[in-house]
């Protein structure tokens, strides 16, 4: 069905049609089948891309997603031109927009390593938005989501910025949001302690201890291939 060109026009088309289930469904089915094939619907970059403009806050909704899904095939770069444009719907006038946009971004950044400093920055700065401040913390909920996703991925210092981020959202006024800051605290509590700028001497003995144990639980497991203690300080949870 996928390579069936005409289905894809109807399925392009149907997803800017002013029936609200029809348009709904086809964006959904659209979702699915670039995840499959992205090459598939390349070609119709254009077309999503200029909805990022439309008056219509669902258009736009679809843009930012689309867009996001097809970074990894965007072969041709288009998406350079547009992206700090594309990067402003995290301010958009509707808040289902700007959730949609933050539900995808993480696409972008693991597609494209060259703006993923573009993209933390953009994260971190929410409370610069002209979204009301209870939205605003609502929204800090799908960063912390996106945070979450990409949290392995991060350098030392953007790992620090993440954690710092999500220890503000536990006072936040988002039941939501300090629910997700603290799901994300047991989950990633031990980086939060060795990235801080200067550990105190019981993290000192913490991670020296951790090393200690890392090199001799790999040393009895595969004496024969040592591994970098970097990668397996990344792969342990210190706990208190």
């Amino acid at each position: 069905a996928l390579k069936d060109a005409e289905l894809r026009d109807y399925l392009v088309e149907g997803s800017f049609a002013k029936n609200e289930i029809f348009r709904y469904n086809s964006a959904r089915v659209i979702y699915r089948a670039i995840q499959v094939g992205p090459e598939l619907f390349y070609p119709y970059w254009d077309r999503f891309a200029g909805m990022i403009d439309s008056p219509n806050g669902f258009h736009r909704s679809v843009a930012a997603q689309v867009i996001a899904l097809l970074a990894a095939a965007d072969k041709d770069r288009k998406l350079d031109p547009i992206f700090a444009h594309y990067l402003d719907l995290l301010n958009d006038p509707k808040v289902m927009v700007t959730h949609y946009f933050l539900e995808a971004i993480g696409k972008i950044y693991r597609a494209r390593p060259d703006l993923q400093k573009e993209i933390m920055a953009c994260l971190l700065n929410m409370d610069k938005t002209g979204h009301l401040p209870e939205r605003r913390d609502m929204l800090k909920a799908d960063i912390i989501s996106v945070f979450d996703q990409l949290f392995d991925s991060f350098s030392p210092q953007d790992q620090k910025k993440a954690s710092t981020f999500v220890k503000k959202q536990l006072e936040s006024s988002s039941l939501k949001t300090r629910k997700a800051a603290k799901e994300f605290e047991k989950k990633h509590p031990w980086i939060a302690r060795l990235l801080k700028n200067k550990p105190c001497k019981s993290t000192k003995l913490v991670l020296s201890a951790v090393k200690g144990s890392v090199a001799k639980s790999v040393s009895r497991a595969n004496p024969q291939k040592p591994r970098n203690i970097k990668i397996l300080l990344q792969e342990q949870h210190v706990e208190d």
